[in-house]
């Protein structure tokens, strides 16, 4: 594992001498530069190109609260969250599926649109690359859909949709799009949203398979790297029916994660001893439909759950229901805020409770550790808050 350092460093040397070669840039078909997000408007009022255009409507501003921490102190900020808002159309634009860059006919790499946003040129691995091989060529109009991972039930809900409803806002029918780039997988809540916004399948491009592709007009959104307001409005338009509410289910759900690979509650057996007490119901979200689940947390009064993606289902809960997160006690805040931004914009008590990470064999990064949990602590608070029938605040 030490050794891996030491080779991203050895290419990084070697992609920067590379770039010191006469011609090199263009003979390797590397990208040219990256345009920050700051930059972005100047470069396309620069750049007047046919049938190319950045769209740029005024950016919403809402405030996300702080949750209330169980343990580790509170929080008390409340931070403002910009929204994005616009479309952009790139003649011959491209994108590197492997580093998720958008790049345009000159091979400019736009970050707005890009992973990693916020780094450097020099820091970017795109840059780092030593070669890019010949994009496939589509024509007509493509939208890209892929997210940072299409495998992966949170991006898919919060960041797929999306991107097609913003190009249906500006005008476009989908019936105008040529072709769909995204990454396929074989997960049934993928196909499930490919089906309810209506894409044909025929017409997605997999970009498993094509990994570098350049559209004679490609058209991108912001990548909606937050849930936003108006987004968790139209998922519950989607996959809430009048029949949900009548869905008899367990009003307290403890959402379990020992059929993943990480990130598991070690001694879960003694935590779910204590949560019966408080008539909480074990569940696990495998092989269930999108619907399914959204049914399951819409009749939720308060829902426990380690930091993951079925957390995303929070997202169908109604005003004021209880979300408890567990996340690992060191480094908590390396795992991301983003169920406590999405509790906030859907206007949920959301609860953060750090637990004791343990490193298992996928290593030292935090974001897989395994975590322990102090079952006394979790049934004094338990008690504290709840009766057998009864919720307080």
């Amino acid at each position: 594992m030490k050794i891996i350092p030491v080779l991203r460093t050895f290419q990084s040397y070697l992609a920067f001498v590379v770039r010191q070669w006469p011609f090199s840039i263009d003979w390797l078909g590397l990208a040219v530069k990256r345009i920050m997000p700051e930059d972005t408007g100047i470069y396309f009022e620069n750049k007047q190109v046919e049938n190319q255009y950045y769209r740029v409507n005024k950016a919403k501003l809402f405030q996300i609260k702080s949750p209330h921490m169980l343990n580790g102190g509170n929080k008390t900020d409340v931070k403002t969250y910009r929204c994005e808002d616009f479309i952009m159309c790139l003649a011959d634009g491209r994108y590197f599926h492997r580093d998720a860059s958008v790049l345009t006919s000159e091979r400019y790499q736009l970050a707005i649109v890009s992973r990693h946003p916020e780094v450097s040129q020099k820091e970017h691995a795109l840059f780092n690359k030593i070669y890019l091989p010949r994009p496939k060529m589509f024509r007509g109009t493509g939208l890209l859909l892929s997210t940072p991972d299409d495998d992966n039930y949170y991006h898919c809900l919060f960041q797929i949709a999306p991107k097609l409803w913003q190009i249906q806002k500006e005008g476009y029918d989908i019936r105008q799009i040529d072709r769909f780039f995204l990454g396929l997988s074989n997960s049934g809540f993928q196909n499930e949203i490919i089906s309810k916004l209506g894409i044909p399948k025929e017409k997605i491009v997999n970009l498993k398979q094509q990994g570098y592709i350049q559209v004679q007009q490609l058209l991108v959104t912001p990548p909606y790297r937050r849930p936003e307001p108006w987004i968790c409005k139209k998922l519950r338009e989607t996959f809430l029916t009048n029949e949900s509410q009548e869905h008899k289910t367990a009003k307290r759900l403890y959402i379990s994660r020992n059929k993943a690979s990480y990130r598991k509650i070690l001694n879960e057996t003694e935590l779910l001893k204590v949560l019966e007490k408080y008539d909480f119901q074990m569940v696990q979200t495998e092989g269930m439909s999108i619907q399914e689940q959204a049914n399951l947390y819409n009749n939720a009064e308060i829902v426990m759950a380690v930091h993951g993606a079925a957390l995303s289902n929070i997202v169908f809960c109604r005003p004021h229901t209880k979300v408890i997160e567990l996340r690992q006690k060191l480094h908590g805040m390396l795992l991301g805020t983003v169920f406590e931004h999405l509790s906030s914009t859907c206007d949920l008590e959301h609860h953060t409770y750090l637990c004791h990470g343990i490193q298992n064999s996928f290593g030292p990064r935090p974001k897989f550790w395994d975590l322990q949990v102090d079952t006394d602590d979790i049934e004094k608070i338990l008690c504290s808050t709840l009766t057998k029938n009864t919720l307080l605040t």
